[in-house]
């Protein structure tokens, strides 16, 4: 018996192929939207990433040598700076009288040295920079400064607008060691 395709089944079984085909280059589409949306969202996180550097400034003249920590948003998005700690030695460092009083233990006196101490929490724009320390050296205070140079060090998070965070400790960066916000 031979097989016979009526003209209607056969019209039936291109219907089918033609449908079957169009069912996978639209899974084939929706792969490659899924892809292009993954790489919108990595771009517009990165088009609004901050990265905090810390810079140590040191300035020696006849009569003062200064010392200073800066922090500075070297990025193309705000950071959101918060838990900034000042660290002289081993010690977080508060206020001016605590500083004070952790330079005359290391220097065994503190005559001729001011401190100036900023906390902050906030937000740092692209391109911003803020004082957190200056230790100045006046008189016998001048030849001090260099004992405190490698003692002092910052640990602070930062976060993107878009809540992705980083710590920043000593100069060192990683990533998750702060809470992530939720915005």
């Amino acid at each position: 018996m031979a097989l016979q395709i009526d003209r209607s089944d056969l019209i039936s079984i291109m219907a089918l192929i033609i449908s079957l085909g169009a069912f996978g280059v639209a899974i084939y589409e929706a792969n490659i939207m899924s892809a292009q949306q993954r790489i919108m969202q990595e771009q517009q996180q990165a088009s609004v990433w901050p990265h905090i550097e810390v810079d140590r400034r040191y300035k020696i003249d006849p009569e003062v040598a200064r010392m200073e920590l800066v922090i500075r948003n070297k990025g193309v998005g705000p950071a959101l700076i918060s838990n900034l700690q000042y660290y002289i030695g081993e010690s977080i460092v508060p206020d001016m009288a605590t500083a004070q009083m952790l330079i005359s233990e290391i220097l065994d006196d503190s005559d001729g040295v001011l401190t100036t101490i900023n906390s902050f929490s906030g937000v740092l724009a692209p391109g911003e920079e803020m004082s957190v320390a200056q230790i100045i050296g006046t008189g016998s205070g001048k030849s001090k400064i260099a004992t405190l140079l490698s003692k002092q060090w910052l640990q602070l998070c930062y976060c993107s607008v878009y809540g992705t965070c980083w710590q920043l400790s000593n100069d060192e960066r990683n990533a998750g060691g702060c809470q992530e916000l939720e915005l």
